[in-house]
């Protein structure tokens, strides 16, 4: 089945980061990566740096899915949630502020929020499915 709006179980999996596999395209190829989904403010966000392949492919091609395990006590049928979505690279210094302070992985990797590598992705939900 087909649904438009995220479930509440789908933003209780999503209380701290959590890795998934996102799809994007490159000249009609999927590529596919694992990457670190974090939910905050009911919002999606993919961390990364500027020059990465999967900005330059979301650039030409915003349509994306990915993956997320929902859990083992998730029935068999319903273990994994496919989501389709829109991608947008954001330069938003007050979320970067906020996911610098909330999220420890992230500051592995940027201590500043103006920090010219640090880029996010917001993916914005448009379908999904329980695979």
């Amino acid at each position: 089945m087909i649904r438009k709006s995220l479930p509440e179980i789908f933003w209780k999996r999503l209380s701290d980061p959590r890795v998934i596999f996102l799809a994007t395209s490159d000249k009609n190829q999927p590529k596919i990566r694992p990457v670190t989904l974090i939910g905050f403010e009911r919002r999606l966000f993919v961390h990364s740096y500027k020059e990465t392949a999967k900005i330059k492919q979301m650039k030409k091609n915003p349509r994306v899915e990915f993956c997320l395990f929902m859990g083992k006590s998730a029935p068999l049928d319903k273990r994994c949630a496919r989501v389709r979505c829109s991608a947008k690279v954001i330069d938003d210094k007050e979320i970067k502020v906020k996911l610098l302070e909330q999220i420890d992985f992230i500051k592995c990797y940027n201590q500043s929020p103006d920090d010219p590598d640090y880029f996010l992705i917001e993916l914005k939900p448009l379908k999904w499915w329980l695979t």
